[in-house]
């Protein structure tokens, strides 16, 4: 048996995470950013050796958490975090060298002092790790590690780097790439041209600038040559799906037309259909939008044949268009610290606790990415870190996928602890900048998550967004469960115009006198509202799901924490009637 006063508690992770995933104009970025931190982690867990981990049990160079525990031997655990350090930088050292390489673009002294300093001299990791012996009681030494580390986080100063000149355009924060005697918007103009950078690699005529961390995202290729797909690819794949099925022979005239305007096809692996889905969108095929978008010059008379497929595309399938809005997922699971922190009982316990947790967080990661995102059924997994996923959905598989994910991960818990999974879904245009969009998300997580939680940190919350151009978004929470039939009760009314579009909104002006009633008036006003608003022969389902409203109000004021929770709940269910119809229209008013 082993004695546990020989061994040593580690903890060891890098930062940053969120801003660095962030720091995205592209998919593409957003993708690579995530596959990158994957990356660094697993070579970290390789140094350290699986058979010492705790969390995670298992490593993948494609979905790593950023903090690994392990017990190590105390007299080698110090050397072993430290060649775990060495092994992340170096791995950062080698995907940076093989990015530049695949860039493959001209550069000089100056270019080269700054690439070694934002790369190589002051890389943007900070590696923190600490251990602790090992005592008879796991879960003390597990707090005494993480007390350890946040001092370390806190205590530790970075020395900032001078950035002068034109920033990149990614964080806008660091000075862009160039040669001397070149400006940087000069500079980028003139790669942008170069043979083997396509313009959905780099914007033309110096439209996007990067600095060393961003050729790094950008020109990585991490992932089996696999290229993320654009926003406007993943709002379109319904309309592409459809397209597929429904009227295979308008589609594939389409990319005949396309095939004669010599365009970069982004989606080289689809032999039906190669281009990025944004040529699936009218308006696209401007020349204004094809120089933008694939740096190309055309006149609207080359571009009419294309144009006029595009139109029977649309034609022969009742003059459904694509949406313009795609959908982003951010899950989080809840209050893992919490669980963590309350691990019961004696060092063998502890410790088991940890390691059932770690396992269920496992098979959780396993099945989201091969039976519940899945790019057939609308899923593009950015990133699945075990108790955090972020990924890209079409719109009509958005809801539907986050409550399926929720589920899973309360399955993958059951036996080990009660454990749910919150966050948020946005609905996003295409065209709207990724950095909006990102804060956005971000945003309606933390609105999510701004609700009451359980005494084990579990909160069980959605937040659906939707952020129109120039708008700000519109929220609503709810409990995943509340979700499961979301369309069949919600969207399909409206859909068939079983309920009229003009519901959400009459209902609000209904209720801006609701605090002052009792709740049996309350009742009687939706119901008369939506029975109002509904088809004539849809008045006692009307009747029903005004009932179900009312409920579904009561359900989301509970979980609120707000000064006012009764008008904020009214606020959120209403507009839970927007969001339904405006999936119904297809993101189109």
């Amino acid at each position: 048996m082993t004695n546990t006063m020989d061994k040593a508690l580690a903890i060891f992770t890098f930062s940053p995470v969120q801003s660095f995933i962030s720091e995205a104009r592209r998919a593409e970025d957003l993708f690579n950013g995530s596959a990158i931190l994957s990356r660094l982690a697993y070579a970290a867990a390789e140094a350290i050796g699986q058979q010492n981990l705790i969390y995670p049990l298992s490593i993948s160079p494609d979905d790593m958490p950023n903090k690994l525990v392990a017990e190590l031997n105390m007299d080698e655990a110090e050397q072993t975090l430290q060649k775990a350090e060495d092994a992340l930088i170096g791995e950062w050292r080698k995907i940076a060298a093989n990015a530049r390489q695949r860039a493959n673009l001209d550069s000089d002294a100056v270019w080269m002092s700054i690439w070694q300093r934002q790369v190589i001299q002051r890389p943007p990791w900070q590696v923190f790790w600490v251990f602790v012996p090992r005592s008879a009681d796991y879960t003390a030494d597990y707090r005494e590690a993480s007390r350890l580390l946040d001092g370390v986080k806190h205590a530790r100063l970075f020395e900032q780097s001078e950035e002068e000149g034109a920033k990149d355009s990614l964080s806008g924060q660091r000075s862009a790439l160039h040669t001397q005697n070149t400006s940087p918007k000069c500079y980028w103009k003139e790669m942008a041209k170069k043979g083997h950078i396509s313009a959905s690699r780099l914007k033309p005529e110096g439209k996007e600038r990067l600095d060393g961390i961003a050729l790094v995202k950008r020109f990585a290729e991490l992932k089996q040559n696999r290229q993320f797909p654009s926003t406007s690819t993943v709002a379109g794949w319904d309309f592409y799906q459809l397209a597929d099925d429904k009227a295979p022979s308008a589609l594939q005239a389409h990319k005949q037309a396309l095939d004669g305007l010599g365009l970069y096809r982004a989606r080289k692996e689809d032999a039906i259909f190669p281009y990025d889905l944004d040529l699936l969108f009218e308006e696209t095929l401007t020349p204004e939008r094809m120089k933008d978008s694939y740096n190309k010059t055309f006149t609207a008379e080359q571009l009419k044949p294309a144009r006029q497929t595009l139109r029977g595309l649309y034609k022969a399938l009742g003059d459904t268009r694509p949406s313009p809005y795609y959908a982003i997922l951010l899950l989080d699971g809840d209050g893992v610290g919490v669980k963590l922190d309350d691990m019961q009982g004696s060092s063998k316990k502890g410790r088991a606790f940890h390691e059932a947790f770690s396992r269920a967080l496992a098979d959780f990661a396993g099945k989201t990415a091969k039976e519940i995102v899945l790019e057939k059924k609308g899923g593009f997994l950015i990133y699945n870190g075990g108790d955090d996923v972020l990924l890209f959905a079409s719109l009509q598989n958005a809801i539907p996928l986050a409550v399926k994910l929720t589920g899973a991960y309360k399955k993958a818990q059951e036996g080990v602890v009660h454990a749910t999974l919150s966050g948020a879904v946005l609905f996003a245009h295409h065209l709207s900048p990724l950095s909006r969009v990102l804060a956005d998300l971000r945003s309606a997580e933390q609105y999510a998550k701004s609700v009451k939680a359980d005494d084990w940190g579990n909160k069980d919350m959605l937040c659906v967004a939707l952020s129109k151009r120039g708008d700000e978004p519109l929220r609503a929470r709810s409990s995943p469960d509340q979700l499961a039939k979301f369309d069949s009760n919600w969207v399909e009314p409206f859909r068939k115009g079983r309920l009229a579009g003009g519901l959400p909104y009459m209902l609000k002006d209904d209720l801006r006198i609701a605090e002052s009633l009792e709740p049996q008036a309350v009742q009687a006003l939706v119901t008369y509202r939506f029975k109002r608003q509904a088809a004539p022969d849809f008045g006692e389902e009307a009747a029903t799901l005004a009932d179900q409203w009312v409920k579904w109000v009561e359900d989301i004021r509970n979980k609120l924490e707000t000064t006012d929770p009764g008008r904020t709940a009214i606020e959120e269910g209403v507009n839970w009637l927007v969001i339904a119809r405006f999936l119904a229209q297809g993101g189109r008013e």
